[in-house]
């Protein structure tokens, strides 16, 4: 079965609302089998300490069209818009 992770996320140290950033991010198939077709990878802004997709803003999604063999791995860089977020939030980026 394959198992997509991602093994690396890189985003600025800090943002401003209204501007963007360059978010990247390296994915691995961690599983022992192929992963083929169309996925998208999200990107998620939450103010919670521990960012859950359940409870975070999606910011965008990275759609794929791979075929991605056991053991390898991807990486992408996208531009996101950061969203205004309530005063004394601190905000982190997932993906």
């Amino acid at each position: 079965v394959p198992d997509l992770a991602p093994i690396t996320v890189g985003t600025p140290v800090s943002g401003v609302s209204g501007t963007s950033i360059q978010v990247s991010c390296g994915v691995t198939n961690q599983g022992s089998a192929s992963a083929a077709g169309y996925w998208y990878d999200g990107i998620y802004l939450s103010t919670n300490a521990v960012p859950n997709p359940a409870n975070a803003t999606l910011l965008t999604a990275v759609f794929l069209n791979h075929n991605l063999a056991a053991g390898s791995s991807y990486g992408w860089t996208n531009s996101v818009s950061l969203p205004r977020v309530p005063a004394g939030a601190s905000p982190s980026i997932a993906v």
